[in-house]
């Protein structure tokens, strides 16, 4: 797995000799919705997230004025409680923890001077989980962010997210916040 994760930055990076307009930034999230989905069985039970933290970076680069496209890397650790009910209604909530390394691709729009869209795909990577044995596999991303440029070409921004994953039917919402660096 390590070999992959580092073989995917360096690809990632090595695209940043060859464009001519491109941004690397970094950002992080400690706002999260608590995300909720079901085994998919009346009664059979749900996994709900309480506290996420995530770190990532990230590479963007612009195809033209107003589309771009970015990938990167992040980490994130979530809290979780299972609560595997039974038939007879039973509740047996237990509580947790789970981590992902995840390989985001994406799509982004800068459709205002300040605003833009982003829509893609990724793919998580379990890391460690003290509960569940496997919530890894492909989802879809997106969100609307604002940003501000700098004239020293710093970038702050804000991205508020959703996350979908169709294998454990999960969504999660989130605030990104980070600064880039364009050149």
């Amino acid at each position: 797995m390590r070999k992959a994760i580092l073989s995917c930055i360096a690809l990632l990076f090595s695209f940043c000799s060859f464009s001519q307009q491109n941004s690397v930034g970094a950002y992080t999230s400690f706002f999260n919705s608590g995300s909720h989905f079901s085994f998919g069985v009346i009664g059979g039970g749900s996994i709900t997230t309480d506290k996420t933290f995530l770190i990532g970076i990230e590479y963007t680069r612009s195809l033209d004025k107003l589309f771009s496209i970015g990938g990167g890397i992040k980490y994130s650790y979530h809290n979780i409680t299972t609560d595997n009910a039974s038939t007879t209604g039973m509740s047996n909530p237990r509580h947790g923890h789970i981590q992902f390394v995840t390989l985001p691709l994406y799509l982004r729009a800068d459709v205002w001077k300040y605003v833009f869209f982003t829509f893609g795909t990724f793919l998580d990577i379990q890391a460690e989980s003290d509960l569940v044995t496997t919530m890894q596999g492909f989802g879809v991303t997106g969100g609307t962010g604002f940003k501000y440029d700098f004239k020293n070409k710093t970038t702050i921004f804000v991205h508020p997210f959703y996350e979908y994953h169709p294998t454990q039917n999960y969504i999660m919402f989130g605030l990104r916040t980070g600064v880039a660096y364009r050149f």
